[in-house]
């Protein structure tokens, strides 16, 4: 044995340093590997950063609903692009919802909490901060759910109903402005014009504590119609509305 050759013991500790060390490099190597491969396979990494264009894109790891979804949005956004008249913005304003949802609710095809769903469809200039914001609240515990119940006892929809599409929506909104003479902070608000869309989704096996009802506000961006906002529940009252 080497060991038994090596009188000085400062030059085994460094034999076994080295040989640590060489082990470690290799299991790092396997590690960076493994992440590699994994961010070329999951469903939405790619969308972490605000993209240049916006697109709709399929998820790699899309459910069969999705892809039936997906299918869907593809026809009626060349119909929208001959025609774009109210009928066909309608459908498309309400595709884009349907396919943000069964992508962003499906936790049964994610890689963990940091494979946020649905990404493609929000618009590129808040897209990171909903990221952010979903890994930190609905996506907080998918790694633990994973590891309890594996991806195939995971929430995943199969159904999704549009209850409403509104073209003529205003949004109110709400900006500081600081007076340069006197250095004051000023509330100003305006309002954003919108497509207001109400949905309700169901999930496979049940899962009725989840969410399931959500009102969406959509823009235009680059030819698209792209999520701008979502919320639980609506709290903009139609008294309010001034479409």
């Amino acid at each position: 044995m080497i060991l038994k050759k090596l009188k000085d013991p400062f030059l085994i500790l460094s034999v076994l340093f080295l040989v640590g060390a060489l082990v470690f490099g290799g299991l790092l190597v396997q590690y960076l590997s493994a992440v590699v491969q994994r961010d070329d396979l999951t469903s939405n990494i790619h969308l972490t950063e605000e993209d240049e264009d916006f697109v709709y894109l399929l998820p790699l790891h899309a459910t069969d609903f999705q892809v039936e979804l997906f299918e869907r949005l593809t026809l009626e956004k060349s119909i929208f692009e001959e025609s774009p008249d109210r009928g066909s913005k309608t459908e498309l304003a309400a595709l884009v919802v349907q396919n943000f949802i069964a992508d962003f609710f499906t936790w049964s095809n994610k890689e963990g909490r940091w494979d946020v769903g649905g990404l493609q469809f929000i618009a590129s200039e808040v897209r990171s901060n909903f990221r952010d914001a979903a890994i930190d609240g609905f996506y907080l515990y998918l790694n633990q759910y994973i590891e309890l119940f594996g991806r195939e006892g995971l929430i995943q929809v199969d159904q999704v109903w549009i209850r409403s599409v509104d073209l003529d929506y205003t949004l109110p909104t709400f900006e500081i402005k600081v007076n340069e003479i006197d250095q004051t902070e000023e509330e100003v608000e305006s309002y954003l014009p919108v497509i207001r869309v109400e949905a309700e989704w169901a999930y496979v096996g049940g899962f009725h504590d989840f969410q399931n009802t959500a009102v969406f506000y959509l823009t235009h961006e680059g030819g698209y119609l792209s999520i701008r906002a979502m919320l639980v529940e609506d709290i903009y009252e139609e008294e309010d509305n001034y479409a």
